[in-house]
């Protein structure tokens, strides 16, 4: 046995040391790695020369394992030399090569770094401590760096809000498409993981939506379909035979979960080297990711809906136009390349269309994932139909189907209240018809009796925006005319009036006051303008056609007549 020896300033450990608990609480993946690629082997003891590893044994680490256990003098007295002395050892034992090199924490000396090494018959002694002597000051330095940096649980702490805020930067602006893309990437950064995001279709199947740059797409499948599945929504470690079942490449260890979701879900899959001590540290990931998937499913559909309402509540612009306005804002969200839009009472003709309908149109993302359908209806009410399209095959993501769901609860909302105002005016043109009808069988009776009638159509500019003011003015009118003439409503903002026993230009005379009067009933301020329109009918005379229309006719022709 042959020993080398270099002295520095240390003073002895302590009895109640930590140093065991500091190295507990720390990982070592990156220096077994290390042991791996140097070809060498690795412990850190104690004060008590106790290993603290506890790494997988190899062949040299075995033969090291038997030297610390059944302790040799040699190696016992180079330890206890560098432990209460400070003093690297060089020692060779058997067939290994040793170097001891004191860990210092603080300004105590509170453990050892034992590097070791199998003699090469090719390579001469003093070569081969020299090389392992550089290897163990190297070593040792990293190591004591490690041991003043934060705890494992201080680093998964540090690491826990660095990815908080990660995922909620992209949270506010982005896709879940992104946030799984931003995950990944972290991971494979931390922990030096392949992450694949799967996006489950309605066809009951998980497609491969994200992966990382520069993966070999060969190693994973397309595709997963959801019986492949493990049970539950925990974090599980699968099986090599169900790596390969999968389509996995199967030399690497790989976990998978399910985010859990609505209509739409994730399968994450983790590949790469991860212990049975690490699914804690991955579940607390996870966990983040599936609530900040959440938050953007919540962000955007908000953003969406605040967009859709300022156009469908635009009462100035025709349904047609509300509509297309607000599917554009889900089309810019959602990244459609089309999309149509129908809503249509019973037996009746499309209310409103947005777009030219597919011929076929079967289920909810069909035509291989670029297509997603949804149908809204009540028996006997009306019948909506939005369609949307993907310029390529995709699957629709769990924040997707969300914002288009919640844009269909707002436009099927719409599409009722349009229903309602159609009935409604389908109703009024229909009491329209009626009063027709009886002003056209009173001017008949009159007309058999021997006098002239006129009918008399009223229409006002503020019909539209004060539409319950007509019945106020048909009370004026009906002050003002005699027992005998009749005055009702004809349409939206439209009065009607028979005048009996009227010739054309008494009628003119008559109209000329009543419209003072209306005007002046509306205050000084007033600037309200009232159309009239006039048909007359002698006794002998053929009929041209029903008085209200033909006085609705004159009017149209008396507003044209200025502007010519």
């Amino acid at each position: 046995m042959s020993t080398v020896m270099s002295s520095i300033e240390a003073s002895l450990p302590s009895g109640d040391s930590q140093f065991p608990v500091t190295v507990g609480r720390r990982s070592w993946e990156w220096l077994l790695a290390l042991r791996r690629r140097l070809n060498v082997d690795l412990e850190i003891v104690d004060a008590r020369q106790r290993p603290l590893l506890g790494a997988p044994p190899t062949a040299t680490s075995t033969t090291l394992q038997e030297l610390l256990a059944t302790g040799p003098a040699g190696v016992r007295l180079a330890l206890s030399t560098v432990l209460r002395g400070g003093a690297k050892q060089a020692l060779s034992v058997e067939s290994l090569h040793l170097v001891c090199v004191p860990l210092t924490v603080g300004r105590s000396v509170e453990g050892a770094l034992i590097v070791a090494q199998q003699r090469a018959d090719n390579v001469s002694a003093e070569r081969a401590r020299g090389a392992l002597d550089l290897m163990a000051f190297w070593l040792s330095n990293a190591v004591e760096a490690h041991l003043s940096s934060p705890s494992l649980e201080e680093g998964d702490l540090d690491r826990l809000s660095s990815l908080c805020r990660l995922l909620d930067e992209s949270a506010a602006h982005k896709s879940d498409r992104d946030i799984v893309t931003a995950f990944g990437e972290a991971l494979a950064i931390w922990h030096d993981l392949e992450v694949y995001g799967f996006a489950e279709t309605a066809r009951g199947e998980f497609v491969r939506e994200v992966a990382l740059a520069g993966v070999d797409l060969a190693r994973s499948p397309a595709a997963i379909q959801r019986t492949s599945l493990p049970e539950g929504g925990q974090i599980t470690r699968i099986s090599r035979l169900d790596v390969e079942r999968l389509g996995f490449s199967n030399d690497q260890d790989l976990v998978m979960t399910r985010l859990a979701g609505q209509a739409s879900a994730w399968v994450i899959v983790v590949c790469g080297t991860v212990a049975a001590g690490d699914l804690p540290r991955l579940g607390r990931y996870l966990e983040l990711l599936e609530q900040s998937i959440g938050r953007a499913s919540t962000t955007s559909t908000t953003r969406v809906i605040a967009a859709m309402a300022k156009h469908l509540l635009d009462d100035g612009r025709p349904a047609e136009g509300q509509a297309r306005r607000a599917l554009d804002e889900v089309r810019d969200a959602l990244g459609w390349s089309f999309v149509a839009f129908s809503v249509s009472a019973p037996g009746g003709p499309s209310l409103v269309r947005v777009g030219a309908m597919p011929a076929t149109v079967e289920a909810d993302d069909s035509s291989e994932g670029r297509r997603l359908r949804i149908v809204r209806s009540l028996p006997q009410q009306y019948s909506m139909v939005m369609v949307a399209e993907w310029a390529h095959a995709r699957g629709v993501t769990r924040q997707e189907h969300q914002v288009a769901e919640a844009a269909a609860d707002m436009l099927e909302s719409w599409s009722r209240r349009l229903v309602r105002q159609s009935k409604d005016l389908t109703d009024r043109r229909a009491a329209r018809r009626t009063y027709d009808q009886d002003l056209e069988q009173l001017a008949s009776r009159a007309i058999e009796g021997g006098e002239p009638v006129t009918a008399v159509v009223l229409s006002f500019s503020d019909s539209a925006s004060r539409p319950g003011v007509i019945q106020t003015r048909i009370g004026r009118l009906r002050e003002r005319v005699r027992p005998t003439d009749m005055v009702g409503v004809l349409g939206m903002g439209e009065i009607g009036m028979l005048l009996h026993n009227t010739p054309g230009a008494e009628a003119r005379v008559v109209t000329a006051r009543l419209k003072q009067a209306l005007q002046e009933g509306e205050g000084p301020d007033s600037s309200l303008e009232v159309m009239a329109g006039f048909a007359t009918r002698e006794p002998g005379q053929l009929h041209g056609g029903p008085l209200a229309e033909q006085a609705r006719a004159d009017a149209l022709r008396s507003a044209e007549e200025p502007q010519r």
